[in-house]
């Protein structure tokens, strides 16, 4: 189900409407001030990852944890040694 952003041309705030017909996009009001006077956003949206970068992902963070075993939160030179580790 689309959900649409919209900029109140009224009241300048961000509303969003769930909206089943994209044709009637021009019956949705303003939330906030009731004006019909919106401006349609583009939204932000999330793109699904193959399996490769999953993993990926995942073996880059277990390999930063593993790593970071050793170092004592509390002791800043511990800390900062871990930090430099990838530096030549």
């Amino acid at each position: 189900m689309p959900i649409y952003e919209f900029r109140c041309g009224a009241c300048r705030r961000q509303t969003n409407a769930l909206v089943m017909n994209r044709d009637r996009t021009g019956e949705v009001r303003c939330r906030h001030c009731g004006s019909d006077r919106l401006e349609r956003l583009v939204s932000r949206f999330a793109t699904p990852r193959g399996d490769d970068a999953r993993m990926e992902a995942l073996a880059a963070s277990a390999s930063a944890s593993a790593s970071a075993e050793g170092v004592d939160q509390n002791d800043p030179k511990s800390a900062a040694a871990f930090m430099n580790e990838d530096e030549p």
